[in-house]
């Protein structure tokens, strides 16, 4: 039996997250001065756990950080983003500012008008600079 195109292997948030450039968020964070703040919890990871967040309407960074951790596995699939201690996401949380989601928002902005990414990236992306302004 063939397979439906629409089947992956893909969660939604690993497909979400390859609508996003990969060179993207390492240029913006490099700009913005956060990559120099990351340690082992990198710009990318924030970034992956806080659409975690945003998608499963999770109440606290104990949610975010415990689910991450149980999905270690295919989360490191994405990118090799890592699970968040609670530590870790509290302290990027509270570090670093909205510049890189806002930053992100207008260079997502910027490739759609060249048509370089779906236009559905648009919606989570600004969904997510909300969040963390």
């Amino acid at each position: 039996m063939a397979r439906k195109p629409t089947r992956t292997n893909l969660s939604v948030l690993a497909q979400l997250c390859n609508l996003i450039p990969a060179f993207l968020v390492p240029r913006i964070a490099r700009q913005c001065g956060v990559d120099k703040k990351a340690r082992t919890f990198s710009p990318w990871s924030h970034l992956v756990a806080l659409l975690y967040a945003q998608f499963t309407h999770a109440l606290s960074l104990n949610d975010v950080s415990d689910a991450l951790k149980n999905h270690a596995p295919k989360l490191l699939r994405i990118r090799d983003a890592v699970a968040p201690s609670k530590n870790a996401f509290s302290h990027a949380s509270r570090e670093r500012d909205g510049d890189v989601a806002q930053a992100l928002f207008w260079e997502k902005h910027r490739c759609m008008r060249n048509n370089s990414l779906p236009p559905e990236a648009g919606e989570y992306v600004t969904v997510l600079m909300r969040q963390t302004s």
